[in-house]
């Protein structure tokens, strides 16, 4: 239960019964006139993140009384109107508005809480059918008063006995909209696979949360979600984090060298911790040209595959020069190249 109460996302949670893309608020005309729309309404959730959000904001389990603290507000205006007409609606009507002539809309979808706005969001249209549907995010504003923080997170016991003692975390609170960094807790280790961040006073809003994992001064996994805070209440939960991977990122420093004899030229690069695999590109070069950087000049290089190592045997052939790139790669995609400085050949 505590599990899918953290991957509830903000609106659909307490739309979820009025306002869900299948049976949500309809805003229907009734005149016969062909030029006339009938235009269906839902709200989308308003962070692709996953959303932590209080459970104030479940209308499943509130109290009617609470529900009624609650109003929707819609604004429209057709084209390059100034003026837009208004309706008001508490969170069980169905609302209908009548001849609402086709053409280009604007339309602003507002949820109040005892008449103070703490979300909206603005969607443009063009009615030209029967139904036209009409999809909303909507984000928070205008809260005012601080609320209190507690996350409790969890890491795959698998993946907690790869980190080992070195392993620092960050849990960061950034301001959505600028990504000021507002609060932040630094655990010097980690003793178990769980760790909490708790912040006695946070200004209510709409925030991102980071969660920053590191061995030295390599960050190899980082987390974003989106945290919700309504004022006077405390946002707890326990958050299950995924698999410890991120994109490849070589660590500051880190070169790819070779060294040759009568018959192989030997390629070295600086380890990635995440690396599953790691690729060599490998190109012939004359001893006018320069070493090449750009992607369009290793064209005709020859790419080799190699996994759990951070070196390459390469047999050469006898009088010619090479230059190569590496890159490490997992399944969260590449990292960028690192090339070799000086051309090399066999030993004569």
């Amino acid at each position: 239960m505590i599990f899918k109460k953290i991957y509830l996302f903000l609106l659909s949670i307490f739309v979820l019964t009025f306002i869900s893309c299948t049976q949500n608020l309809i805003f229907d005309s009734e005149s016969e006139n062909s030029n006339t729309c009938s235009v269906k309404f839902c709200v989308e959730n308003f962070s692709d993140a996953r959303t932590i959000a209080p459970e104030v904001l479940n209308f499943l389990t509130m109290e009617e009384t609470e529900k009624n603290e609650y109003s929707f507000v819609l604004k429209y205006k057709k084209g390059r109107r100034i003026e837009f007409e208004e309706k008001t609606f508490d969170y069980a009507e169905n609302l209908i508005i009548n001849d609402l002539s086709s053409g280009f809309y604007t339309f602003v979808l507002e949820l109040k809480k005892d008449d103070k706005l703490i979300l909206s969001g603005t969607k443009t249209a063009t009615l030209s059918s029967s139904i036209t549907q009409v999809k909303f995010k909507l984000t928070p504003q205008g809260l005012d008063g601080n609320a209190s923080v507690k996350l409790r997170f969890n890491i795959n016991s698998d993946d907690f006995g790869k980190l080992g003692e070195d392993a620092k975390t960050t849990v960061k609170i950034l301001k959505r909209s600028t990504n000021e960094e507002v609060n932040s807790k630094y655990f010097e280790s980690l003793e178990n696979p769980s760790f909490e961040y708790e912040c006695e006073s946070l200004a209510a809003g709409c925030y991102k949360i980071q969660v920053v994992l590191k061995i030295g001064s390599q960050s190899f996994f980082w987390q974003e979600d989106a945290l919700y805070v309504e004022p006077g209440r405390e946002t707890s939960a326990e958050i299950n984090l995924p698999k410890l991977i991120y994109l490849p990122t070589w660590p500051e420093g880190s070169t790819l060298t070779a060294t040759s004899d009568s018959s192989q030229i030997i390629f070295n690069w600086t380890n990635v911790y995440n690396a599953e695999e790691y690729e060599l590109e490998i190109k012939e070069i004359t001893d006018e040209e320069t070493i090449p950087t750009d992607e369009n000049t290793w064209n005709t290089a020859e790419t080799i595959s190699v996994i759990n190592s951070c070196e390459c045997i390469w047999d050469a052939v006898a009088g010619k020069k090479y230059v190569a790139r590496v890159r490490a790669i997992n399944n969260c995609g590449n990292s960028g190249w690192i090339y070799l400085t000086e051309k090399v050949g066999l030993t004569e």
